[in-house]
């Protein structure tokens, strides 16, 4: 089978680490071509040797262009310089990108809603049936008009990955609800726990609970609620240490609000980890406190590692957690945050039955269906 998938950049981040664990479960048989916008990221050494990567090739070289590429070109970008959406954006770059002629039996635009797979995808590759595979929700991330329409329509199947992400989208586009379908993310969980075996963990001979967080250090993400979260609990007289792996663009302020609030011991940001994995495996709670999701990778691994769990009630977490059985899940806020974590942290009974409740839960790595949806006309 001829399987395409697009993506951005294998990056450290939720929906490429989810990525890598579906290409780890998929078959080495298949011929499968990995398109990326732009080669290298963190994760780039983590496709398997057997996938084919390829960078996608732009309309000419620098030197070798034809008189008509190079006006296209330029029309491209003097059109991306007007374009007052993101979306408009995502569709004129993919135009830069020339039409590839191998035919695949399948073609995913893995990266989606609003980025330039969704638009490569549709209009560059050659497929038997393709899928637009929605790691976030159409709402939140603008894209739910005309252009969102007129794109969404060229795909057989839409895969979102939680029930909420699913309504949203039929929601917004009941022509095609019955295109959409859950498809969780496929995570290799044999793979991440031997991960956890060579990767670095806590050296800094803490005593107290170790709290750990997983994300971009951006405001979706919310890390600023975290800092807020952990200076109450230590105003509480609670010996606690919390732990962030990720980059982001908010680095800068949020090392401010660490520094306000005199947070330099107890909030530690430990930058993006390839191998997160000892730090999941050896913290005592993992807390998950996004404002939005659409259904988050980091927590559906700390499931693998049956860590106790405080998370937001945002998209994708009630069909990971049964609050109060295998985590807990508190209000989308900073209060709800401070109030739930506390409690845990108080209750070591609590945790322990939390964390014994999620091991048992079955995983479902359904990539069997992958190849299904690819093969049934």
């Amino acid at each position: 089978m001829k399987i395409a998938i697009v993506t951005r950049k294998m990056i450290i981040g939720g929906v490429e680490k989810a990525l890598v664990g579906m290409l780890r479960k998929m078959s080495s048989m298949d011929e499968v071509d990995l398109y990326v916008e732009q080669a290298g990221g963190e994760l780039f050494g983590e496709i398997p040797s057997w996938v084919r990567v390829v960078e996608m090739p732009r309309k000419g070289d620098k030197n070798n262009k034809t008189l008509k590429e190079k006006l296209s070109t330029l029309i491209i970008r003097l059109r991306l310089h007007c374009c007052k959406t993101y979306s408009c954006q995502c569709e004129l770059s993919a135009l830069v990108f020339p039409k590839i002629m191998k035919e695949y039996d399948l073609a995913i635009a893995y990266h989606a809603p609003n980025t330039i797979p969704v638009f490569y995808v549709a209009n560059n590759l050659n497929a038997r049936k393709k899928v637009l595979w929605l790691h976030g929700d159409v709402e939140s991330n603008q894209m739910t008009g005309t252009l969102a329409r007129k794109y969404y329509k060229c795909y057989d199947h839409i895969f979102t990955v939680s029930k909420q992400t699913k309504e949203i989208f039929d929601f917004y586009f009941p022509e095609l609800s019955k295109r959409s379908q859950v498809f969780y993310n496929i995570i290799d969980d044999t793979y991440l726990k031997g991960m956890a075996e060579v990767a670095p963990t806590y050296t800094d001979e803490f005593t107290g609970v170790r709290i750990l967080t997983i994300g971009r250090l951006d405001f979706q993400k919310g890390i600023d609620r975290a800092i807020e979260t952990c200076r109450r609990l230590i105003e509480c007289g609670i010996s606690v240490r919390w732990y962030v792996c990720g980059e982001g663009e908010e680095r800068e302020k949020i090392e401010a609000l660490v520094s306000t609030y005199c947070l330099k011991s107890d909030f530690v940001l430990l930058g993006n980890q390839k191998n997160p994995y000892g730090y999941l495996r050896d913290c005592d709670i993992y807390v998950q406190p996004s404002r939005t999701e659409g259904f988050c990778t980091a927590t559906n691994e700390a499931r693998i590692f049956g860590k106790a769990v405080v998370v937001t009630n945002v998209c994708g977490m009630k069909e990971q957690f049964v609050s109060e059985k295998t985590g807990i899940i508190c209000d989308n806020d900073i209060e709800s945050l401070f109030e739930n974590i506390k409690r845990l942290i108080k209750n070591p009974e609590l945790r322990f039955t939390l964390s014994q409740n999620v091991k048992r839960v079955d995983l479902k790595n359904d990539i069997q269906r992958l190849y299904q949806i690819a093969m049934n006309d």
